[in-house]
């Protein structure tokens, strides 16, 4: 995906949060690190120190299950 493809797409879905266009690189490091399957676009859930908490975490169009992945995950990691 062309950069100006990306950004557009970021500003017509007002998606919120970080988003990382990931060079070959990048993508080789996700992949070696084991966080990454390759796949791509790939949701993570990230806590506040940058310690990735869920690698494979569900679509923003998975409201309901990314809100209930994203509880269970703060609850697991704040007890």
């Amino acid at each position: 995906m062309k950069e100006a493809t990306w950004l557009n797409t970021i500003r017509k879905y007002n998606l919120k949060g970080n988003h990382l266009r990931a060079n070959d690189s990048f993508n080789y490091d996700l992949y070696n690190s084991g966080l990454s399957s390759g796949a791509l676009p790939q949701y993570m859930i990230v806590d506040a120190g940058g310690e990735v908490i869920v690698k494979d975490a569900f679509r923003p169009s998975d409201k309901e299950k990314l809100y209930h992945q994203i509880e269970n995950s703060i609850v697991k990691n704040v007890l």
